[in-house]
């Protein structure tokens, strides 16, 4: 008597077609994840890089104008002296200004850092040589 095993070698192969198909699934979930994650990371360095270059832009263009009033204008509040936060969503934008006097002017230094958590996307130096007789 012979038995025919041709049944169980299909169940066989299609079991071992199914785990690889699942494997396959499983990959690319994590890499579809992974790929979303990064592009929430691009977008939010992209923003922030606008505003802290747009902040940056501001700061260098105020001259001789009061820099704490130019910070209120563009939101930013006093966290502690020559700091200070605008907070946001996904990161938030820290401003810290130093004059110091040099030649015939003022040296004005400023830095600009996005900061999401405790990472610091970026940082963007400014400095500015204002003269003593410049207008705004």
């Amino acid at each position: 008597m012979k038995r025919s095993h041709t049944g169980n070698v299909l169940l066989v192969e299609l079991l071992i077609v199914i785990l690889f198909f699942m494997l396959g699934s499983v990959i690319l979930v994590q890499v579809f994840g992974k790929a979303h994650e990064m592009n929430t990371y691009a977008d939010t360095l992209a923003e922030a890089v606008l505003e802290a270059q747009s902040a940056a832009d501001t700061l260098y263009a105020a001259g001789e104008k009061d820099l704490e009033r130019t910070l209120a204008d563009m939101e930013f509040t006093e966290e502690s002296p020559g700091m200070w936060v605008r907070p946001g969503e996904r990161f938030s934008l820290y401003a810290a200004a130093s004059e110091e006097p040099a030649g015939y002017g003022t040296m004005r230094r400023m830095e600009v850092k996005a900061v999401a958590g405790e990472e610091t996307l970026l940082a963007l130096p400014c400095s500015r040589y204002i003269t003593a007789g410049e207008t705004p």
